[in-house]
């Protein structure tokens, strides 16, 4: 086949195939660089022994292997980058306003929950980040029962995060600086691994403060309230 229609048919399946995912996941990828996009789509048919996109985009729908290819393609194309206590700002606001002054309410409500909810947990640390402020005030606010609960579209970062195993660069927050802010939770909540060299594993105390779930926030019912809703 000419290289240049080959070219010309790859762009229109690329440019059908965004138009698809956003109607699939409420995610659009308009503003994508798309020779980005079309290496990531590439890599998806070198694993699978596709080849070509045409081959590909009619899988997906002739054939309705949609959310297990879906799935696939978020986690290679979404970005999930993030780090703990990612702006640490917000996390000490956190920790000296928003939980004090929920801990009143509380009191005056006579009631002895509060829900978090965060959104797009990427590897898990922000829930992670959360957890451990919590564990390390747990003293402060007798009584007190704090559920957080963790959104994501991806299994496979889902799946990532429950087993909370990070290697150092996922941990280079704890490695930056002297005196950075929670950097003393890293001796408190991590255990290293053995046999993974520099891979640290959050304990036990802190993973089970966390539930994890899989859902699209843009078309899921997220069927409750919340407190507190952290979306990075």
């Amino acid at each position: 086949m000419d290289e240049q229609l080959k070219a010309d048919i790859e762009e229109f399946f690329a440019e059908r195939f965004k138009v698809f995912f956003e109607n699939k996941t409420g995610q659009n990828l308009t503003n994508y660089n798309m020779a980005f996009l079309k290496s990531k789509i590439k890599e998806k048919l070198k694993d699978q022994n596709i080849s070509s996109f045409r081959e590909f985009f009619e899988k997906m729908i002739i054939n309705q292997h949609i959310d297990s290819e879906l799935d696939d393609l978020f986690y290679i194309i979404i970005n999930r980058e993030s780090d703990f206590f990612r702006y640490s700002d917000q996390f000490v606001y956190f920790r000296d306003h928003v939980l004090p002054e929920l801990y009143h309410t509380c009191q005056k409500e006579n009631r002895c929950l509060i829900k978090i909810l965060c959104i797009g947990i990427a590897l898990g640390q922000e829930p992670y980040s959360i957890a451990m402020i919590l564990e390390d005030m747990k003293d402060m606010y007798p009584g007190l029962m704090i559920s957080i609960e963790a959104n994501e579209m991806v299994q496979k970062n889902i799946d990532f995060a429950r087993d909370g195993v990070y290697d150092p660069n996922l941990l280079r927050y704890f490695n930056r600086y002297d005196d950075y802010l929670f950097k003393e939770f890293f001796d408190k909540y991590f255990i290293p691994v053995n046999g993974k060299d520099g891979s640290y594993e959050i304990n036990n105390a802190i993973r089970q403060r966390v539930n994890y779930r899989k859902m699209n926030v843009i078309f899921d019912d997220l069927s409750d309230e919340y407190d507190i809703i952290f979306c990075r």
